[in-house]
């Protein structure tokens, strides 16, 4: 018993990717407000490259998923539609809370003081908070969402496509998306979860032998790197634009570090930590806090950053930096695990009952043969 228990357990060393992936999205939100223009070439380029792994963290947190999704030995709908039914009240649980908290602190004075705000704003977001799939409130849940109701035909159109133009689709997306630096307009929606699915699915299902050579998911994670850290050095002192290649999740950069870290970790022998997987079970919380509109990282950072007031030496201001990422992290884990345990005894005391009792009722109302008139 204590085995079988062990082995439903999600593997620790993939989780702690779930978590490094958020560290990189948090730290892409909070550093890159000020890229410090007038500060020395070094630690410009310091700024620069932590913030512009936003890209790899974004591979990674869906990655992850897919790498998961990928491996499901009999797809289904209905049970693809029940995460997105759990995850829908999540999302509710972050909006109307989080919509509370912030027209409380707006009311009373404490931090919001864009002109933006006024009454027809708080209306309009509250129907936003609502619906926040519809809303597109956020958008990872969203696209999240959608490749959820996709991920079944798209796993059997692939599958009845074989092996050999699985990879013609796969050189197609590396060489259409990947290497073209300025195809970026769709990087932030379901298309990049449709492109991370289509290429962590061939190695998983063809390619399994180099998922499990540790010697070259390590080399394609080190080649990554240094392509991305070349590129982001090289806008620095060009002058050039740092987002364009590195911190684009859809480059060739981003999904090399994260395949090659994904892979790496998998092909690894198991670790198993409640402490670890309860903690990246949680990480989602710091970007939903971070990302609501009324908070966003602008307004979080001009609130808590002391060197938004002052003109520090530079490196003094990338441990400001520092200290607002961790606290965002730490107010998010904090946040969910607190919806964790409100979950724990109310909603979650029959978790997805209702939906299941929607889907019979659905299903045997759409099969039930129509009486001839």
């Amino acid at each position: 018993m204590r085995h079988m228990r062990q082995t439903q357990q999600r593997n620790s060393r993939i989780e702690l990717l779930r978590l490094l992936g958020m560290v990189l999205i948090v730290c892409n939100h909070v550093l890159q407000l000020d890229k410090m223009p007038d500060a020395p070439l070094g630690a410009r380029i310091i700024i620069n490259t932590i913030c512009n792994f936003g890209g790899a963290g974004d591979w990674l947190f869906f990655g992850i998923s897919a790498w998961f999704l990928c491996q499901e030995e009999s797809p289904s709908l209905r049970r693809n539609l029940r995460r997105c039914w759990i995850f829908e009240r999540q999302l509710l649980y972050y909006s109307l809370t989080l919509l509370l908290i912030t027209y409380t602190a707006w009311r009373l004075g404490l931090g919001l003081h864009d002109e933006a705000f006024d009454h027809d704003y708080w209306l309009a977001l509250g129907i936003r908070c609502a619906t926040p799939t519809l809303a597109l409130l956020w958008w990872y849940p969203t696209a999240y969402i959608l490749f959820l109701c996709l991920c079944v035909s798209l796993t059997r159109l692939l599958r009845a496509l074989g092996e050999p133009l699985h990879r013609s689709v796969c050189v197609i997306v590396v060489f259409q998306y990947m290497l073209i630096k300025d195809s970026r307009s769709w990087g932030y929606w379901v298309l990049l979860f449709v492109l991370q699915y289509v290429l962590i699915s061939y190695f998983v299902w063809y390619k399994r032998q180099w998922v499990n050579d540790r010697c070259l998911t390590r080399a394609l994670f080190l080649f990554g790197l240094a392509l991305g850290i070349a590129s982001s050095a090289l806008d620095v002192i060009s002058n050039g634009d740092p987002y364009n290649y590195l911190n684009n999740p859809t480059k060739l950069p981003s999904a090399a570090m994260a395949m090659g870290l994904i892979f790496y970790q998998a092909s690894a022998k198991p670790r198993y930590s409640r402490v670890l997987n309860k903690l990246s079970g949680c990480v989602l919380g710091a970007y939903l806090v971070m990302c609501f509109p009324p908070i966003e990282a602008r307004t979080l950072v001009t609130a808590t950053s002391y060197c938004a007031r002052t003109q520090p030496d530079p490196y003094l201001y990338i441990l400001d930096r520092f200290a607002i990422v961790i606290g965002v992290f730490v107010v998010g884990c904090l946040y969910d695990l607190l919806r964790q345990g409100i979950f724990a005894i109310t909603f979650d005391r029959h978790k997805g009952r209702l939906f299941d009792r929607l889907w019979v009722r659905a299903t045997s109302c759409l099969n039930q043969p129509t009486s001839a008139s």
